[in-house]
């Protein structure tokens, strides 16, 4: 990792990277170099505040010359060489925010994949129920069929008896109707032999 590190302080310097860094107000840099002084005051001659090492991301809160005013943990600021720092987070740094990304996406997917077990309960389900409703209307237009054979049934008996009660009453009616006409006969016959 150090070797990657001093490479890649190499390049930039080798560049021109790093000794022309414009970072604005309140940006992230990073520490380039192994170990690095932050000092009280913008210049070599300051105290050493603190050191940090390779990779420290830190926020610019102002500049002087070719040195970056930082923000320390705890609120403290303190000063830092523009050329010992860059503004391309690092490989580390590159990593960890994959990793994050890819830990979210996993969460993402677990998520997804519930919601997708969850419909495909839930399809299933509907289904079971769908197929207990196609039940159901089956069995009930049977029964209708069943109904409207009964009704042909009974339509067709009480056509015939209908017809059969009208047979009979035409009948009866004919048969009442010629015994009227065979007593008036008779009722005739008897009026015209007089004995």
């Amino acid at each position: 990792m150090r070797l990657v590190s001093l490479l890649i302080s190499t390049l930039l310097l080798l560049w021109g990277g790093a000794g022309g860094l414009a970072a604005e107000q309140g940006q992230k840099v990073y520490v380039t170099a192994d170990t690095v002084n932050i000092r009280t005051g913008p210049g070599t001659t300051f105290p050493v505040l603190r050191v940090v090492r390779v990779d420290t991301e830190l926020e610019v809160t102002g500049e002087e010359g070719e040195w970056y005013r930082v923000k320390l943990e705890g609120g403290k600021e303190g000063w830092i060489a523009k050329s010992t720092v860059t503004l391309d987070p690092p490989a580390t740094v590159i990593i960890k925010q994959l990793e994050e990304t890819v830990r979210q996406q996993r969460q993402r997917i677990n998520s997804l994949s519930q919601a997708v077990t969850l419909a495909s309960e839930r399809k299933r389900a509907l289904e079971e129920q769908i197929g207990k409703m196609q039940e159901v209307i089956g069995a009930l237009q049977g029964k209708r069929e069943e109904i409207r054979r009964q009704e042909r049934k009974w339509w067709l008996l009480i056509s015939m008896g209908v017809l059969v009660v009208g047979w009979g009453l035409g009948f009866l009616a004919g048969y009442f109707v010629k015994r009227r006409e065979d007593q008036r006969f008779q009722e005739m016959v008897a009026a015209a032999n007089p004995r």
